[in-house]
């Protein structure tokens, strides 16, 4: 595992693990995680699992990337893209609920 004391992209990171062949972790991603790990009360776990939704909502691309090889039919969309807008609609219904 490899710690930046600055926030990274997305991009940065996905490369950074690529070249580096380690799991790499920016300076918000692990003061969130330290946060998670020490909210006792509801109202502080779901403060800290809105600030990780928020952190993640930009990073999403290329969880689904398993799904690439599958077709769907004439003017639809692949699974993938539609499993990506699905996750983002997730994270932004939690983000904002009406």
């Amino acid at each position: 595992m490899v710690i930046f004391d600055d926030d990274l992209s997305g991009k940065q990171v996905s490369v950074l693990e690529e070249a580096l062949k380690v799991k790499i972790v920016d300076r918000s991603s692990l003061i969130l995680d330290i946060f998670a790990e020490r909210a006792k009360t509801a109202q502080a776990k779901t403060q800290v699992e809105l600030a990780q939704m928020q952190y993640l909502l930009p990073r999403l691309r290329g969880l689904w990337t398993h799904l690439e090889r599958q077709r769907g039919g004439i003017g639809m969309r692949g699974p993938g893209e539609q499993e990506i807008e699905t996750d983002r609609r997730i994270v932004r219904d939690k983000n904002y609920p009406s």
